[in-house]
């Protein structure tokens, strides 16, 4: 057959679909003319056809051998490699030193370079490709994800409807355009669009893991779950799903879910360090149920950061941090060092700063996840934010949270700049936009509690940083400078706890104002009081992770020597598994006291403010928890007037309490043993009504002097013009 019946031939088999078959004609005619052009370009799109991508790859290879210039060979290579998840970036740069006005070489260029991380370049190689054809869709799409990564949304998110509008099945970008969305901040838009691309998809293990993210970004953890696990159960390897599910299976407390998902990330990704790092906070339980386990607990953290660090010396570069060890607060004990060594794991190099002088005023950045109702808004930022000098200070808040209501709003119009994920869109990220805003100083109220600002906080993004006592505790971070606490809730060695410089601001170091909330009736706290029948009723209203195990004991004390009273305490929901560690607990320790926890204890379901505030009024005493003392809920018990009984420990959060008690001048419930704790919470059960009554009356009415203390900003304010002259002079 001569060579023009054997091209007919084999075109033939191809429309045939017989790949095959017309690879083999076109080899055979190959073996007498190797150099026909046609019979090189009719093989290789025999074997794409057929989907013989390791012969398609040596054929092309073969061919560029023979014919170094020929285009259908590279454009072959270029596109099986880089299906192949192969290096194809000097293919594909070869196809467009070959080809430059050919629109598909520069699609294939920006492809490789994204996946080489090099996402400006693949930018404007795929804009050159939209110039030379600017119908393409598949280039839009191409082009929107690496705007998306590069942070630049405004110019992702319309070309991602551009190419919907035309072509709404397209999942993939569906995917990627809900991605951009969550990106921008625009949740409920994201999920929307999610669930519909799973209605249509209901395997794609990648939308069931971004349903996840976003579920988990808005605290909605028990959906977050489902789909976190129907992610991993359609996906097993994926390491990325199942940190995300450890991820929230930590956060809801639920310990022996957890257990046989330990070691599997770092096993699906040896070396990732950021896996490894999870899951040596994973290793650190929130609850624990003994004082035994609780030391073992802090011994098995030492020891996995004493194998981490010449296995991270050994692999430097950035990653990304994906949760904190949040639970060492909630162990007893000085962490300061075991914080500086997990900070050290986990530090990015250090940001290049341009030398520059201080503006005038001084430009504070303020950065946090709680600009809503929380305890960190309500204590260490509403008021500090209101009573700052405008003439000293330009505040800026980065707003990081997804959660908002009306505070967030306040907040919004309370400040001369706002920042929030909607400010994302210019391709610098958190790290780029506070960057660019040049702050003198960035003051970071919670470090400790949320992984983004921990990471911002270690990148040195000005050239003064400090800390607040949102979270209680060092954050152990280099390139954090000060750390802001209060005169009353230190001790005398309070500087030792710290990696940072210490600045105790007056009273407790906050400037609050009260807030009037209604009380409303709880259905389970009449039951409470019903079932009390007239005994004293203790409240305990502190997360479940506050109760330390040393301290069980002290309630069966308490119950054996007052005989009938009730325990209360309320439990978020969600907490199903620590509120059952927690009871075993209580049982042993009521046990050996020949007691039943059963007719004292009483875990009541979450309590909003309304309710909480009723709880207040109407129980007969409040009970801080010694391990880890609450501002928050002793502030708002104050202004009912409950008797308050704290333990002042050797910690500035287990000292919160009795700082607030010791700043109003009331400080008769402040102890500082276990026999004076249980003596204190006798004493005031017991006593007449009358005095119980004054005493109400006494606390309520010395409550707002806990407010308004200016001199707490004044302090602060001068305490960063003070620091920042150092560092500058430094």
């Amino acid at each position: 057959m001569n060579p023009a019946s054997l091209l007919r031939k084999a075109a033939q088999l191809e429309q045939q679909g017989r790949p095959t078959e017309a690879a083999a004609l076109y080899r055979e005619l190959l073996q007498q003319f190797p150099l026909r052009e046609d019979a090189n370009r009719g093989l290789l799109g025999a074997l794409e056809a057929g989907g013989a991508q390791a012969e398609l790859e040596a054929a092309a290879r073969a061919q560029i051998e023979k014919l170094p210039r020929f285009l259908p060979a590279w454009l072959s290579l270029a596109r099986v490699l880089l299906i192949q998840q192969k290096d194809a970036l000097a293919a594909c740069q070869r196809c467009v030193d070959l080809a430059p006005q050919k629109p598909g070489a520069h699609d294939f260029l920006g492809v490789a370079l994204r996946r080489a991380g090099r996402l400006e370049e693949a930018a404007a190689a795929l804009q050159t490709s939209l110039r030379l054809r600017p119908a393409s869709l598949s280039t839009r799409s191409n082009l929107a994800n690496v705007w998306r990564e590069l942070g630049r949304l405004k110019e992702a998110i319309p070309l991602y409807q551009e190419v919907l509008a035309a072509e709404p099945q397209r999942l993939d970008v569906l995917y990627n355009y809900a991605l951009a969305l969550s990106d921008l901040g625009q949740l409920a838009q994201a999920e929307q669009l999610l669930r519909q691309l799973l209605q249509r998809a209901p395997k794609l293990a990648e939308a069931h893991n971004a349903l996840g993210s976003l579920l988990h970004s808005q605290q909605r953890l028990a959906e977050a779950e489902q789909a976190f696990e129907r992610a991993l159960t359609l996906q097993p390897q994926s390491a990325d799903a199942l940190c995300n599910l450890l991820l929230v299976l930590h956060r809801q407390s639920k310990f022996k879910a957890m257990q046989p998902l330990l070691g599997r990330c770092s096993a699906a990704a040896p070396n990732s360090a950021a896996y490894r790092l999870a899951e040596l906070v994973f290793a650190l339980p929130k609850m624990v149920g003994s004082a035994a386990d609780a030391a073992q607990a802090l011994t098995n953290f030492d020891a996995g950061l004493a194998m981490l660090e010449p296995w991270r010396a050994a692999r430097p570069g950035p990653f990304n941090l994906l949760t904190l060890p949040f639970a060492l607060a909630y162990r007893p004990g000085n962490h300061r060092e075991r914080l500086q060594r997990f900070a050290a794991l986990s530090a990015p190099e250090a940001r290049a700063l341009p030398p520059r002088n201080p503006s005038a005023p001084l430009r504070l950045g303020i950065v946090s996840a709680h600009i809503r109702r929380h305890s960190v808004w309500d204590i260490v930022l509403k008021s500090l934010i209101q009573h700052l000098d405008p003439q000293m200070f330009e505040v800026t808040i980065y707003h990081l949270g997804a959660l908002e209501d009306a505070e967030t709003r306040f907040a919004k119009a309370a400040v001369p700049h706002w920042r929030d994920a909607a400010s994302l869109t210019e391709g610098a990220g958190w790290a780029g936009l506070i960057a660019q805003d040049a702050q003198d100083v960035l003051f970071y109220p919670e470090l400790g509690m949320d992984t983004l600002c921990y990471r911002l906080a270690q990148q040195r993004l000005a050239p003064l940083q400090a800390a607040g006592w949102g979270h209680p505790i060092t954050t152990g971070i280099a390139a954090i400078d000060l750390f802001f606490s209060g005169e009353l809730i230190e001790p005398a060695d309070a500087q030792s706890h710290y990696s940072e410089t210490l600045i105790q601001l007056p009273g407790s170091g906050c400037c609050t104002q009260a807030y009037e909330v209604q009380a409303r009736p709880s259905a389970a706290l009449d039951a409470l009081l019903a079932d009390a029948a007239g005994a004293p009723v203790f409240l305990i209203p502190q997360s479940l992770l506050k109760f330390d195990p040393e301290h069980d004991t002290l309630y069966p004390e308490i119950a054996r020597r007052l005989g009938a009273c009730r325990f209360a305490i309320p439990v978020d929901a969600g907490q199903d598994e620590a509120t059952e560690i927690l009871r075993e607990r209580l049982a042993a320790a009521f046990a050996q006291q020949g007691l039943d926890a059963q007719d004292f204890v009483r875990f009541l379901p979450r309590l909003d403010e309304g309710q909480f505030r009723l709880a207040l009024q109407r129980c007969n005493v409040f009970l801080d928890c010694p391990a880890f003392s609450g501002y928050t809920t002793a502030w708002k018990a104050l202004r009912e007037g409950i008797p308050i009984v704290t333990w002042e420990g050797p910690q500035m959060r287990q000292r919160l309490a009795a700082g607030l008690l010791r700043k109003v001048d009331m400080a008769d419930g402040v102890v500082n043993s276990r026999a004076d704790y249980i003596a204190k919470a006798l004493a005031l059960a017991q006593e007449p009504a009358a005095a119980s009554q004054a005493r109400r009356q006494a606390l309520a009415a010395a409550a707002p002097r806990a407010d308004q203390d200016v001199a707490v900003v004044r302090a602060f304010e001068q305490a960063l013009r003070q620091g920042l002259q150092n560092r500058v002079l430094r």
